[in-house]
């Protein structure tokens, strides 16, 4: 999965999702035992069926239904795999590290080839379209930036060799960050760094900082564009415009505060007659409010606000019960996809939320197991 989004980043939303049937249907007799603390799966499938019977009130009823049922297919399997494979003792999760280690290597130097020389492999098929090669690689640069931060944690289970290959894989990532042009891959960098750090020292304040800080984001981004103090330090137009995006999303939820518009409704709200503020652009959302929690308020009104925090809070308190390396390593992933999905990319996109599902797979069969005697060693020190 990690070479394949360096590469392409569109499929994986199919190819993962499928994969996932596919394994569950094959291993249907342990999938049985596992749904009924299959917790996260069961909040997949009630944001899905709550965008469902949103089509009675959504502006566009058609695109709310498509867009519910294929966000159940794309993680409704994907979640269900990483609850069984979590549970399972019997699967071999150092062949699996090695697997996931190798895989994220490789696709980082891809990544930095195509970052330091500017092209697309997949540019070379023959009849590809022409495209902003810089632009196109910040999705998979962030989505790398994420799940980099879990080689550390599955390097202490190697030998010497293989924290050698996480250390240049480190590099690669910071260089491929730093030589792209998207803002998103550096605030991922920095926060999954940051979180690491605090993790290990300060694990409680990890935890909870990491839930307030979702939570002051989610409240505190539409009044962003009041505060002059903030508004005059922030130059940078991409931010002027998210801003601007964030305080037009909170008036078009003071409208319909309870229900909302409807799954991925955001780009059929109708617009206002004025410019925004910062940037004087129309008064309208390009696609979605580029805040994962504000376009979920916007969309499905308090509960689906509601389904979203429960799920943060149970993905919270099962990192609190894991020892200190898989902690750290979880928290990291989840502050990483947080930063990224609370200023970025959409609820409902599917490569995109089959790459964070793909990471909490990631984390639940190599580290959820337990520590190891070296990763002990390492959390005492």
């Amino acid at each position: 999965m990690p070479t394949l989004f360096a590469l392409a980043p569109t499929p994986t939303g199919l190819f993962g999702p499928l994969f996932a049937l596919w394994w569950l249907a094959v291993n249907h007799r342990v999938v049985r035992p596992a749904l009924g603390a299959a917790v996260v799966p069961s909040l997949v499938v009630a944001m899905s069926a709550w965008g469902l019977l949103g089509t009675l009130w959504a502006i566009n009823a058609h695109v709310a239904a498509v867009d519910a049922s294929l966000f159940l297919l794309e993680c409704g399997p994907l979640t269900l795999f990483a609850a069984v494979c979590a549970g399972r003792p019997d699967l071999d999760r150092p062949a699996l590290t090695k697997a996931l280690l190798g895989g994220i290597a490789v696709a980082v130097l891809l990544l930095a080839v195509q970052t330091r020389w500017g092209f697309l492999f997949r540019s070379w098929l023959a009849h590809a379209p022409a495209v902003d090669a810089g632009l196109k690689l910040n999705v998979p640069t962030a989505a790398l930036a994420i799940l980099v931060w879990i080689a550390p944690a599955l390097a202490l289970r190697l030998s010497a060799p293989w924290r050698l290959v996480t250390c240049v894989a480190l590099g690669l990532m910071a260089y491929s960050v730093w030589a792209g042009i998207g803002s998103a891959p550096r605030l991922a960098f920095i926060v999954g760094a940051s979180t690491w750090a605090c993790a290990l020292v300060l694990p409680r304040l990890a935890l909870y900082g990491l839930g307030v800080a979702v939570a002051l984001i989610h409240f505190c981004a539409p009044f962003l564009g009041s505060s002059v103090w903030i508004t005059q330090r922030v130059a940078d137009f991409s931010w002027r415009h998210r801003i601007d995006i964030w305080e037009f999303s909170g008036q078009l939820i003071a409208e319909r505060p309870w229900l909302g518009y409807g799954f991925k409704n955001s780009d059929y709200v109708p617009g206002g007659h004025w410019l925004m503020p910062l940037t004087h652009q129309p008064a309208d959302l390009p696609s979605y409010p580029h805040n994962v929690l504000l376009q979920i308020q916007l969309e499905q009104g308090l509960p689906g606000v509601l389904i979203f925090y429960v799920a943060l809070a149970y993905l919270l308190c099962r990192l609190a019960r894991s020892a200190a390396v898989p902690r750290a390593a979880g928290l990291a992933l989840l502050a990483t996809g947080m930063s990224v999905w609370l200023v970025g990319y959409p609820l409902s996109r599917g490569h995109w939320v089959g790459w964070l599902c793909f990471a909490g797979i990631a984390w639940a069969t190599t580290l959820s197991g337990g520590p190891t005697p070296v990763a002990n060693k390492v959390a005492r020190a």
